[in-house]
């Protein structure tokens, strides 16, 4: 009971900077009132849910994860039916899109005592699964007041987590003896969670579950299409295509550096440059421009009478297709301090993915990549460019990392099937999956 003091009277004195930030966000971010509603603990469930299991993904990425396990949750029982929460407004609409069949979607509340107390009592779960990395000492202290099972899935603890633990062992230890299982995505992230102070009979890994959802079959005939929309004066079966994915400001000009000084060995290389604010087509733009370099946005509807030599993706949901036209990729958010986007869907194509040295959001994915040679850490665009052209001078080369991809991926199938059914095992009889 200390410690659950200790943290609230932390949550006080901080309360004054906490309800700046939180009205800040509500403003940038365009947050709705009902949202903020939720997050106030101010819900209307439905009254038809039976026996409820709570899972939580904070943003995009950990809303993927989670689809996954919903599937799997509901194809293996039907004596549950799922809420699924978000923290962000992207998350949510991400819920929209690929957590189908759940029944109810809302907005995860504030970690204050009273926004907890009244959605905990307004849903009821028997099971809470929060995604990746959240653990929230108030939530997971009152729900179990109310008898309700606690879990992580998909778990990872990241370097700076495990750092940044160290002054408050306390709070660590405390919330994390109030869960009753971790299903962590690796063995490292088991031992870090155990370091923190999970009780090891309470963790097993089950593996990444964001990969269940990665592989996509995009059709020969479908490729050639797009590639004739992309660069509608040059033949598929003549061009090298490199991929640059989720880019961020101060990735561009490196990835477009290590473009240029390749176009003069290869004259037939293509790229297209998908940035991760869709906005900045024009900025990026501009840049090419700047470097001689042609090009065309995506979303310019106007045909065009030149051969571009870039395309820059400026449209939302074509990126995974994009990936299958490329030879070699490059996956931005980690040139920058941003951690790294997803590199599924370029491994998810069967091509290499190449990645700066700020991997800390996908360190387990870049790992088993690396592992399997398929991910290649560059830290300027000078290794950028020798380890594209590595790759595109070798067809064999090539040919193995495409092998390895569809290996890698064998590899974690069955993470949301395990994730699944160690949770309902868990609400059965209260005991843990052996792996």
């Amino acid at each position: 009971m200390i410690q659950f003091i200790l943290y609230n009277l932390g949550l006080i004195i901080t309360l004054p900077f906490t309800v700046a930030y939180l009205i800040y966000r509500k403003i940038a971010t365009k947050q709705t009132t009902q949202g903020v509603k939720e997050q106030l603990g101010i819900v209307n469930i439905r009254k038809d849910i039976k026996s409820p299991i709570w899972i939580h993904g904070v943003s995009v990425g950990e809303t993927v994860a989670g689809a996954a396990v919903v599937e799997e949750l509901l194809k293996q029982s039907n004596e549950h039916d799922i809420v699924f929460s978000n923290t962000t407004r992207t998350g949510h609409e991400q819920s929209l899109k690929s957590i189908k069949n759940a029944k109810q979607l809302t907005y995860y509340p504030y970690d204050f005592f009273f926004p907890v107390w009244r959605s905990i009592r307004k849903v009821k779960p028997s099971l809470f699964a929060s995604v990746d990395t959240e653990i929230w000492p108030n939530f997971r202290f009152v729900l179990k007041r109310y008898k309700g099972k606690s879990a992580i899935i998909n778990g990872i603890i990241s370097n700076d987590t495990l750092k940044g633990a160290g002054f408050f062992a306390w709070l660590y230890k405390w919330t994390l003896n109030n869960i009753d299982l971790f299903c962590m995505q690796s063995e490292e992230d088991a031992n870090r969670v155990i370091q923190l102070g999970a009780k090891p009979e309470r963790v097993i890994i089950t593996g990444n579950c964001k990969v269940d959802n990665a592989r996509i079959n995009v059709p020969t005939d479908e490729i050639k299409a797009t590639y004739s929309s992309y660069f509608p004066n040059s033949d598929i079966d003549k061009t090298l295509v490199f991929v640059a994915g989720s880019t961020n400001p101060g990735e561009d000009i490196p990835v477009i550096e290590a473009y240029k000084s390749l176009k003069e060995k290869y004259p037939n290389l293509k790229m297209i440059l998908a940035p991760r604010q869709i906005k900045r087509g024009e900025e990026i733009g501009d840049m090419l421009k700047e470097r001689g370099i042609s090009y065309n946005l995506r979303s310019n509807t106007n045909p065009i009478d030149f051969d571009n030599d870039v395309l820059i993706l400026n449209v939302m949901g074509e990126l995974a297709k994009a990936y299958f036209l490329g030879h070699i990729s490059f996956v931005g958010g980690s040139l920058i301090k941003k951690g790294c986007h997803s590199i599924l869907q370029p491994i998810a194509a069967g091509i290499g993915v190449c990645v700066g040295p700020h991997t800390f959001k996908a360190k387990d994915l870049v790992a088993q990549a690396k592992k399997w040679n398929i991910g290649f850490e560059i830290k300027n665009s000078k290794e950028l460019a020798d380890k594209i052209d590595e790759i595109l001078s070798s067809h064999e080369t090539q040919a193995q990392i495409s092998q390895n991809c569809e290996k890698m991926l064998n590899t974690n199938k069955g993470a949301a099937e395990k994730t699944a059914r160690a949770m309902l095992q868990l609400l059965n009889d209260g005991t843990i999956l052996k792996l």
